[in-house]
């Protein structure tokens, strides 16, 4: 991941929003004023806190069914114009701050670039598979904050990742880099963007404000500037209840090569796409967001994001199915590397029956993904300069989820993913399996104990020679439910 991006966003932040200047108690009581909502007070609960809809609906915050959405008039050129300004602040951090050689670009540099085209990039597992999907997320955040479409969007998620590698950088352009900046983009920036779209703080104060901006910037950073800048909010899904289960998982997991590790997770399912008035399924109508993040005497480690949600198709009784696109990153010392972007066939369904539900999801996609080596090998591979080389190329990734539960008792869960990636620039595939299994027990309606159980079979072959492996762990956590 590029190491200066958090740090750029702030300094967008700064750039871009005045109110954030500014930031003193008058501007966060005119908020509602500049942002042209109606102030029903009686009817807005004034504090960040959680709002129970109905039994299978929470919001966070405002009801948005109370406010009438803003003008949507489109400026096609301010969208580009902030990803313009998004990439100088990242390239200046990079140039001036840690110095990159990369950074060193000029105009010669940028036509040897046009000349050149797209080639292959070598950089660290982290910044190509990862970096560079935050980056373009960044992108398609700032399009989708000023009123554009899902599809309009994308294109400018697309132009802003193939101007940085033309223009921002000094090293040719990578064709890797510019799949996973757009399609990586596309698909982690709509997920954040409509997770952070369900934060709403505007009529809180004091310490719930403080906290309602705090958690929206760190779910999407670029929403919460312009969402509290009042500039341009998307008009699009206004006025109607968003439906969703919000998982927060706290606790610690025991690996089986005796790694005792603290984990912060979130599991997200968004459900619009379940609402009895949709007469369409609009993109990310339906999507799946999975995180975790370890935590030991190290540090930060063992990252792994993995989000899918639907982008065209019909709806069925209590369920959906078409066209999804998925997003997964995978770098951990139990599962090693593992990344994937892609399209393909998939369906999700929720059913409640009295007390009773039973939810699944599935997909199969054709993607674009790398893999760490499980045969050591030289050349050729990728990030020939560090000491973990990896694959990178075509594969398929298939994935099924079910949860089957009881209210007031608990669930059962189970999900299955199997990767395939075939290596690019060497006679090589890898295989992965993981299986995962979670028994929770509601202790509350608002929080659950939850134990599982996580295993990774790894298959390698490079050549004739063929390498199988497996690691398992356990986990014990505290859900809180929103």
């Amino acid at each position: 991941m590029r190491r200066s991006l958090v740090f750029i966003l702030v300094v967008f932040c700064i750039f871009n929003s005045s109110s954030m200047l500014e930031g003193n108690d008058q501007d966060d009581q005119n908020t509602l004023a500049n942002t042209k909502f109606p102030i029903p007070i009686k009817e807005i609960i004034a504090q960040f806190s959680l709002v129970n809809k109905n039994p299978n609906s929470f919001s966070i915050g405002l009801d948005q069914s109370t406010l009438v959405p803003p003008e949507n008039n489109k400026n096609y050129i301010k969208p580009f114009w902030d990803i313009t300004k998004l990439n100088l602040l990242v390239w200046a951090f990079d140039r001036y701050v840690l110095k990159g050689s990369w950074t060193n670009i000029s105009f010669q540099s940028v036509s040897e670039n046009l000349k050149t085209g797209l080639t292959w990039d070598y950089d660290d597992f982290g910044t190509n598979q990862f970096g560079h999907a935050y980056h373009g997320a960044m992108y398609h955040s700032i399009a989708r904050s000023q009123g554009m479409s899902f599809l309009e969007s994308s294109i400018y998620t697309f132009l802003g990742s193939l101007t940085w590698e033309f223009f921002w950088e000094a090293e040719h352009p990578g064709k890797n880099d510019h799949y996973f900046s757009t399609f990586g983009g596309i698909h982690l920036g709509e997920a954040l963007y409509r997770m952070a779209n369900l934060i709403s703080y505007e009529n809180a104060t004091g310490f719930g404000r403080t906290l309602g901006k705090a958690f929206k910037f760190f779910v999407n950073p670029i929403a919460s500037i312009t969402g509290s800048s009042g500039e341009s909010l998307n008009s699009e899904g206004f006025g109607k209840d968003h439906y969703y289960d919000f998982k927060l998982p706290l606790g610690a997991y025991h690996s089986s090569d005796d790694q005792f590790i603290m984990l912060i997770a979130t599991r997200f399912e968004y459900k619009d796409v379940f609402q009895n008035d949709s007469s369409k399924i609009r993109p990310y109508d339906w999507f799946s967001f999975d995180a975790r993040i370890g935590i030991n005497g190290q540090g930060f480690r063992d990252p792994e994001v993995s989000t899918y949600g639907i982008l065209f198709g019909k709806k069925f009784k209590n369920g959906c199915a078409g066209l999804f696109g998925l997003f997964d990153y995978i770098n951990s010392h139990i599962a090693e590397q593992m990344s994937a972007v892609g399209f393909g066939p998939g369906f999700a369904t929720s059913s409640y029956k009295s007390d009773l539900f039973f939810n699944t999801s599935g997909i199969l996609s054709f993607i674009f993904g790398s893999s760490s080596a499980t045969i050591a090998y030289s050349e050729p591979n990728f990030e020939k300069e560090g000491n973990e080389p990896y694959h990178f190329g075509p594969g398929i990734l298939g994935r099924i989820k079910f949860e089957l539960g009881k209210k007031g008792l608990g669930s059962l869960y189970t999900g299955f993913s199997q990767y395939w990636v075939h290596a690019t620039l060497a006679d090589a595939n890898e295989f992965m399996s993981v299986i995962s299994l979670d028994l929770n027990y509601d202790m509350s309606e608002r929080s659950q104990i939850s134990l599982g159980y996580d295993y990774y079979l790894r298959d390698g072959r490079l050549e004739d020679q063929r390498l199988t492996r497996s690691k398992n762990a356990v986990r014990a956590m505290y859900v809180i439910n929103f």
